[in-house]
């Protein structure tokens, strides 16, 4: 099936330009290259966004690229490693949704169905391959994990599930953490009497804590970025606005042939099957149907989005449409609930199942089909201009090299003093004397050459400087002072007439170094709860 949910895409010998394939890509790729050069955890970039120096690698988690650069080390063609990517991550979906699942209900067909109707969807095609956001798509893989991991705490004090899918949900996208932190908030708010018991409460400081400690490689450096420096965030040119009902229905029938972002008809049907037999469910089945109706409330236009569309919310969530990744996990779980409550035979449940099977692969293959379809006109890549990258494909190791070395000017996690200069930034300008400009060649890892034909008092390159990072920089192989000029770049002074080399080097800091400390405590607590639980077991 993992397979399945790519073969028709990858058959079209092209990949579908994503609205976030040219940001993620230089993130792997910038990874990459400082995995190469000795850094596996860099906190800024030193060789992808115009090797500017930008905080994206510590603003924005990093944990999912990982695998996927060893990946992109492995498969030599891009589109192989493309696809492979995302069959892959559909295989590994799997698997944690049906583990999450079966731990919890210990019934084999709920857990099968509850996995391939949350991730062999529309959907996914739409958050992997046409926005191609691979925070959101990962994160969304340990979802089921913090569901059925808070469900587990609520039942027998268990933490262990909880504590590992809300870190490796922090740990691949802030956004959904916060809206997955949400809805444990609201969870709990509804389970707050039985948190009375003492060892529930216990259980629950124990995810909290070990959640910090696991997660503190990347919190501490996202909070010392933040408290040090204004950070431009992802600019919107748009306003937070609600679902009417008519789009949202319009929505969920056209994911049987379009990809988009709403639930799925399956999900629709878990919402409907919930209603119907609500007197039949159990309390926690009733406690999550609340919840996902609050959330389909939530984004819907009867929620005043409009007052908030006013706010700093509005770049920070930028669309409400993102809050469906609460309802999308429990309809789906609710639909494989009460379809196998309702076949209480074998027979029946066999026939559901592969009805539910087919049903669910042929309606991923149509929107793989209509995805294509709708794109394979566009031009490749290789044809346009480096500019032009909007309604263009990639078929080549050409076309991704012409995305990667585009021009195109990102400005997301600058100091926002800096995105004035964004243009000399990214077309390599190093400026003096407030409008004069050299030309500098970048050489990866940091390293600059450029020619000036007089002495310079004061130089500001076109790389960033961050408040709370321990820069070095080397002129001609020389330490020298680097601070920053008003607009937030690295500027040094008195460089002499004549070609000169600046190497920027970034050091650790002591709390970075403690941050990989307190993370590294977390992992062995949270190792030797496995070990102790998985030994009283062995015990039994």
């Amino acid at each position: 099936m993992s397979v399945i949910s790519a073969a028709f895409m990858w058959h079209a010998h092209y990949v579908y330009l994503g609205d976030d394939l040219y940001f993620h890509i230089q993130r792997i790729y910038d990874l990459r290259a400082s995995i190469l050069n000795g850094n596996w955890n860099p906190l800024v970039s030193l060789n992808r966004f115009h090797q500017t120096g930008s905080a994206v690698m510590s603003l924005y988690p990093k944990i999912n690229l990982y695998p996927m650069v060893l990946l992109s080390i492995v498969c030599k063609t891009f589109l192989h490693f493309y696809y492979i990517t995302f069959i892959l991550r559909n295989f590994f979906a799997l698997v944690v949704a049906y583990v999450a699942s079966y731990c919890y209900t210990h019934r084999k067909n709920v857990s099968f169905i509850f996995s391939i109707t949350y991730v062999l969807t529309a959907i996914e095609i739409f958050n992997g391959i046409k926005s191609y956001d691979l925070g959101r798509s990962s994160s969304l893989i340990f979802l089921p994990l913090v569901m059925f991991g808070f469900m587990e705490l609520v039942r027998r004090n268990r933490w262990v599930e909880l504590t590992t899918g809300m870190s490796l949900i922090i740990l691949c996208h802030v956004l959904n953490s916060v809206i997955v932190a949400l809805f444990l908030l609201v969870f709990a708010a509804i389970n707050f009497r039985k948190f009375r018991d003492t060892k529930k409460l216990l259980a629950l400081g124990k995810a909290i804590i070990t959640t910090v400690l696991l997660t503190s490689s990347f919190v501490f450096s996202f909070f010392i970025f933040m408290a040090h420096n204004s950070i431009a965030l992802p600019p919107s040119f748009w306003l937070l606005g609600g679902t009417s009902l008519d789009s949202l229905s319009s929505a969920i029938f056209e994911n049987v042939i379009n990809v988009n972002y709403s639930i799925t008809l399956a999900m629709l049907l878990g919402l409907i099957l919930g209603i119907v037999y609500y007197k039949k469910l159990s309390t926690s089945l009733k406690q999550l149907l609340w919840i996902s109706g609050g959330f389909m409330i939530l984004c819907s236009n009867l929620f005043p989005w409009s007052v908030l569309a006013q706010t700093g919310l509005n770049n920070s969530l930028q669309f409400s449409w993102r809050l469906y990744i609460i309802p999308e996990v429990i309809l789906s779980y609710l639909f494989a609930e009460i379809i196998m409550g309702i076949c209480k035979n074998t027979k029946k449940s066999n026939v559901a199942v592969i009805v539910i099977t087919l049903s669910t692969l042929l309606i991923q293959i149509g929107a793989q089909d209509n995805l294509m379809n709708s794109s394979k006109n566009y031009l490749s890549l290789n044809s346009v201009n480096n500019t032009g990258i909007q309604n263009v494909n990639i078929s080549s190791n050409y076309s991704i090299d012409k995305l990667i070395y585009n021009k195109k000017a990102i400005s997301d996690y600058f100091p926002t003093s800096a995105v004035s200069s964004l243009n000399n930034i990214s077309n390599h300008w190093a400026t003096y004397d407030k409008n004069k400009k050299i030309k500098v060649r970048s050489k990866g890892n940091g390293r600059f050459i450029f020619t000036n034909k007089k002495s310079i008092k004061k130089l500001s390159l076109p790389f960033l400087y961050y408040h709370g990072i321990n820069y070095q920089v080397k002129l001609d192989g020389k330490t020298v002072k680097g601070y920053p000029n008003k607009n937030a770049l690295m500027t040094i002074n008195n460089v002499r007439k004549g070609k000169h080399h600046v190497q920027i080097i970034v050091h650790k800091t002591k709390a970075e170094i403690a941050s990989y400390i307190l993370s590294l405590i977390g992992l062995l607590i949270l190792l030797g709860t496995i070990l102790k639980n998985f030994l009283k077991k062995c015990k039994i």
